[in-house]
């Protein structure tokens, strides 16, 4: 199950040359694993700043370009028909530390290129129509939703569950 998720990330990603979504370098096997080689990406994951943020908050304009950047990666995505599914804020890392500019999301590994019947994603940024098994472009947005929330109220996902 888990070849096949590798497999299929590898094949989406290979195909996606966007500024806002990690490169992928390539893919080699030994033994006992598969490797892949992605871009370095030296700054932090959205959920860590998120949970520092709760106590100094985000400016506006931080959040505007950080939610500007993660609506161009899935509109890049989405014009490819992929919907990504699992939308989070750990899937949303920076190629630097403190410069909101250098937004990349990652993880492909439950994004499909069809739709499907599967329940799949991080159930605290599902859409409700993804709980009942119907990926399409529209839950990657609902998830970006839930993310503006946890930015405006600084609140983590604990407190809002």
């Amino acid at each position: 199950y888990q070849f096949n998720l590798l497999k299929s990330e590898v094949s989406i990603l290979r195909d996606l040359d966007h500024p806002n979504i990690v490169k992928y370098f390539g893919t080699f096997e030994d033994d006992n694993y598969i490797h892949i080689l992605m871009e370095y990406l030296k700054g932090h994951d959205l959920y860590k700043i998120i949970s520092v943020k709760k106590y100094t908050g985000f400016s506006e304009n931080d959040m505007a370009t950080i939610i500007e950047q993660l609506l161009k990666a899935l509109s890049f995505i989405h014009s490819k028909q992929i919907v990504h599914r699992d939308i989070k804020p750990e899937n949303i890392l920076f190629s630097n530390k403190k410069d909101y500019s250098t937004l990349k999301l990652i993880d492909f590994g439950l994004a499909t290129t069809k739709r499907d019947k599967k329940s799949v994603g991080t159930p605290y940024y599902m859409a409700p129509e993804m709980i009942e098994g119907c990926s399409c472009q529209k839950s990657d947005i609902w998830s970006v939703g839930i993310i503006v929330y946890l930015m405006i109220t600084d609140r983590d996902r604990k407190s809002v569950v």
